[in-house]
């Protein structure tokens, strides 16, 4: 089974302005209709008896038109609301005060004004002098508004008095960002000569200057808890520093040109960034990695936001379910309002469907089966992209690297081979020495491979290098699941001999076990590393904290062999899919301090889909089903009574027991 967050393009509105855009913003806006206009500063475009619910979300974007937008996304549709004019060149920067009031909006023309987000009307005119205003931010307590200048200067607004209150000097050059921290505890800036400056806004001095960058910072924002500060810069790449100690915790690359524009998600777990190259990225914070790229745009992307419920770019995101079944299908699903409904029914293969995987980066799904094929699917619209033959080589387990790039393959010849997505070329094959491989993964970093083999052994390689840094005997029997987890420090892997057991991946020194007493078929770790989800031949799923794989809950729902586990993106939502023809969607709070085993998690739902297969197994056992993950941990006799496994030659494939 496999589980992704899906960012798709929700939403396109051609020619919203005359030329280009900006800046762009969310808010909420009260309920209370627009007065009409009595001058020019609003152009109202909105029919008369249309009236606004303060829970709708609203955008805010400024051009090169000189005119800011209010725009009404509603029901998947974004109607103009009205415009604000009143800048006499183009609008580069706007902000909305905490309560969704106000906005403040600075312009080439010098000037900085704030507007009544209700009403539509001008509050007041700033006076900043002969000095260019090029950005601008609200306070956390919608007090103070600060802005950038040409001057080297961080010019402090009180938004009451409109006045200037205070000047910070930066000693620099041309500040092109500023930020205020959630806290409201600093200020941040970054200047054209790629340095970044960060204030104690209490005491009103300089506390830090951060040099990481070479070229100008286009774009910089805070971490909601206060603690990272995110940059963007002209040399391509964006950086994260420890605000306290202005220690460097990360460097990202991905974007191929100058980073314009990046932004928090509310909840902190990702962030999203816009760049000269088309192209706009969302990232996963804890792993460093890009999960999404967006490329609808035809032009540089100058602003990015999220919105205030974080699943919202001027984009949205959906958890989907692909699941994949001896019946040769693979089916998309989408779990919302705690129902699970079927999107997709994908046919193109012509035997089982034994593994599938969701590209971390791009709505792509590629699956594997006993047919010799890997065929990829547009995840959206479930059409069939393209098929890539095999050969006599059994593809058993396929995997997507983690910034989707490359997809990894194992199968009976006991080698790895890693295919490129951009043109379906073998890129590198990696031999494991060893016998039938029936798992593999990607360490998140993208720096290593884990494989287990049907004779218990699990090797870890290093794809950078090409080369095989670990073999070790982990187990007596098959290893069926293989997971690194999200700090690529350790892996977990499950086994025919019932066990599933953490090692060290710099040492593969072992750590810790859990017996199921069975066949333990499947496991992964949580998006945040803390626990273990674990499926076994019994019907069982456990979820284990990681330290001493204590378990913290058992599931007895299902009445078969269980196939696949496995967390959706905010680890909220475990799922489990099983022979029995079902998938369990259970609840998974985050972990308590002291974990009490009754009360840890607890099966909030139990969907049942209709089956994959719809003939009975010879033996009379029930229905057989295969979903994603794992191979299919039934004896190869009764998979060959469900789907007739025969080669070209008309020989009986022999996958270990």
């Amino acid at each position: 089974m496999s589980i992704t967050t899906l960012y798709y393009m929700q939403l396109k509105r051609e020619n919203a302005h005359e030329d280009s855009i900006w800046c762009c913003t969310w808010s909420k806006i009260d309920n209370e209709k627009p007065k009409e206009p009595e001058s020019e500063n609003l152009d109202q475009t909105q029919d008369s008896n249309h009236s606004d619910a303060g829970s709708e979300n609203y955008m805010i974007t400024g051009g090169l038109d000189d005119l800011i937008k209010v725009w009404q996304f509603e029901n998947g549709k974004l109607e103009e609301k009205y415009q604000l004019e009143g800048h006499s060149l183009g609008v580069i920067s706007v902000a909305v005060s905490p309560d969704g009031k106000t906005l403040a909006s600075s312009s080439q023309d010098s000037s900085l004004i704030l507007w009544n987000l209700t009403t539509g009307e001008k509050i007041k005119t700033m006076e900043t002098g002969p000095t260019d205003v090029w950005t601008l931010d609200f306070s956390p307590d919608g007090k103070h508004i600060i802005s950038g200048s040409n001057a080297g200067k961080i010019l402090i607004f009180e938004v009451e008095s409109g006045k200037q209150e205070q000047t910070l000097d930066t000693r620099g050059k041309f500040t092109l960002s500023v930020a205020y921290s959630p806290d409201g505890k600093y200020i941040a800036s970054g200047a054209l000569d790629g340095i970044i400056n960060i204030f104690d806004v209490a005491q009103g001095k300089l506390v830090h200057t951060l040099e990481g960058h070479a070229m100008p910072i286009r774009s910089l924002c805070f971490s909601p808890d206060s603690q990272l500060l995110l940059t963007a810069s002209d040399d391509g790449h964006m950086k994260l520093y420890d605000v306290v100690h202005a220690n460097l915790a990360g460097t990202l690359s991905g974007h191929a040109s100058w980073v314009l524009s990046v932004a928090f998600s509310p909840d902190g777990k990702r962030f999203v960034s816009g760049s000269a190259d088309r192209t706009v990225r969302v990232w996963d914070l804890d792993s460093m990695q890009c999960q999404h790229v967006f490329k609808e745009h035809s032009d540089q992307v100058w602003g990015v936001k999220f919105n205030a419920e974080s699943n919202k770019i001027i984009n949205a995101a959906k958890d989907f379910i692909v699941t994949g079944g001896l019946d040769c299908l693979v089916k998309v699903w989408v779990f919302e309002n705690n129902k699970l409904e079927l999107v997709h029914t994908l046919e193109a293969h012509s035997m089982a469907v034994v593994s599938v995987a969701v590209s971390p980066t791009a709505p792509i799904i590629v699956s594997a089966s006993l047919d010799s094929s890997l065929i990829f699917w547009d995840l959206t619209s479930g059409r069939k992209m393209v098929e890539i033959p095999t050969g006599t080589t059994d593809v058993w387990k396929v995997a997507f690297s983690p910034n989707g790039d490359r997809i990894a393959t194992g199968g009976h010849t006991g080698k790895v081979h890693i295919y490129k997505i951009q043109n379906g070329d073998i890129d590198r094959m990696l031999d494991t020495r060893g016998k039938f491989i029936l798992s593999v993964a990607w360490s998140r970093n993208g720096r290593y491979l884990a494989t287990g083999a049907d004779n218990g052994i699990v090797c870890i390689l290093d794809v950078t290098q090409g080369k095989l840094v670990h073999t070790f005997e982990a187990h007596t029997q098959s290893v069926r699941s293989v997971d690194f987890s999200p700090d690529n420090k350790r892996l977990v892997t499950a086994s025919n001999d019932g066990f599933v057991k953490v090692y060290d991946v710099a040492s593969a020194g072992f750590q810790f076990s859990l017996d199921h007493k069975c066949w333990a078929l499947a496991v992964c770790f949580t998006p945040e590393g803390t626990r273990v989800a674990t499926a076994a031949a019994d019907g069982s799923v456990r979820v284990a904290a990681l330290d001493k794989l204590a378990v913290l809950a058992t599931f007895e729902e299902h009445t078969d062999t269980v196939w696949g586990v496995s967390f959706c993106s905010t680890s909220k939502r475990l799922l489990s899919v099983s022979k029995d023809q079902s998938i369990n969607i259970y609840e998974c709070p985050p972990m308590p301090v002291k974990a009490e085993k009754e009360q840890y998690i607890k099966a909030v739902d139990k969907v049942l889909c209709s089956p994959h297969v719809a003939a009975p197994v010879a033996s009379g056992g029930g229905i057989g089903v295969v979903i994603t993950a794992a191979p299919p941990a039934a004896p190869f006799n009764e998979m060959k009574s469900l789907c007739g496994c025969m080669n070209n030659s008309g020989a009986v494939r022999t996958p270990p027991p």
